[in-house]
């Protein structure tokens, strides 16, 4: 966490209170249409140091508070992140204690398909920083060439295997 501290990995720009709010408003009013019954479960991939989790907590207990909704008092906050050690540090930290009672903690490598995740059920996913980090394109180099290849999400074996029928 070191880092985030230091201010050398830019989070502000997409982890702020204002983009949080957001999000929250955006959550709540699909709770409202949904008409959401039970536990609300969240999952956040790639929390890092828990400034998107502080703003969106804040900001949804804000939201629930001023307009009477319960989603708050109901929920249960999945923080993730690649590193065990990032969440050792972030527990310890003591920067989401206001929210400790809904914080779960959780090793989750958004690269692994065998995570487990697909066994669990959330009503809301976020990769907010995560998504964010991703590059809109890169550059591949392929027997002398050079690819322009886009981001996209899909099952990585079909893709394996799609490539080496290609030679």
């Amino acid at each position: 966490l070191k880092a985030w501290r230091k201010g050398h990995i830019p989070y502000s720009g997409v982890s702020n209170f204002t983009e949080a709010y957001k999000k929250a408003r955006l959550f709540v009013s699909n709770l409202i249409s949904l008409q959401a019954q039970g536990t609300i479960r969240i999952l956040e991939v790639g929390a890092g140091f828990g400034e998107f989790a502080k703003n969106f907590l804040s900001a949804l207990r804000e939201i629930c508070v001023y307009e009477e909704h319960d989603f708050f008092e109901r929920l249960e906050y999945h923080i993730s992140d690649f590193s065990q050690t990032t969440l050792d540090e972030l527990a310890e930290s003591g920067r989401l204690d206001e929210f400790k009672e809904l914080i779960h903690y959780k090793v989750f490598d958004a690269l692994d398909r065998y995570s487990g995740l697909e066994k669990e059920s959330y009503d809301l996913v976020m990769a907010n920083y995560l998504l964010d980090q991703f590059p809109a394109r890169i550059f591949a180099r392929s027997k002398g060439r050079y690819f322009e290849k886009y981001l996209s999400i899909e099952d990585p074996q079909a893709l394996i295997d799609r490539e080496k029928s290609k030679g």
